[in-house]
């Protein structure tokens, strides 16, 4: 138990590192961090989030939307699995995913307001 707590630990100091870096205009920096820090807890929406904003920042609109999808998805499936598993929870809210990846500014305003898009 202690070593998985490290590791969040770990992890959001690493976070915390890449906020300073980016802060500092260091985007780089706060790319590795982030990225370092979702190694040790994938599903980590404000680590996600801030890696989707660099990439954003740095002009990789893709790669950012990807990003923001990503997240956006995990959040659903937090959500929606157990016993809130019903098929058309899932169908509508995964419809409206889709509906957002398909439009880039509709996703790209949703995932700098930090909003899900259900």
């Amino acid at each position: 138990m202690a070593q998985y707590s490290d590791s969040i630990l770990d992890a959001w100091k690493t976070f915390l590192r890449g906020r300073i870096a980016e802060e500092q205009g260091d985007r780089g920096a706060a790319l590795a961090a982030y990225e370092k820090a979702l190694e040790a807890d994938p599903n980590n929406e404000a680590f996600q989030r801030a890696r989707g904003n660099v990439l954003s920042a740095e002009g990789s609109p893709d790669q950012a939307a990807v990003a923001r999808i990503a997240r956006q998805y995990e959040h659903l499936a937090a959500q929606l699995t157990g016993p809130d598993d019903e098929p058309e929870a899932w169908i509508e809210s995964l419809d409206r995913l889709l509906k957002a990846a398909e439009s880039p500014e509709e996703l790209n305003l949703a995932g700098q307001a930090g909003m899900v898009v259900w």
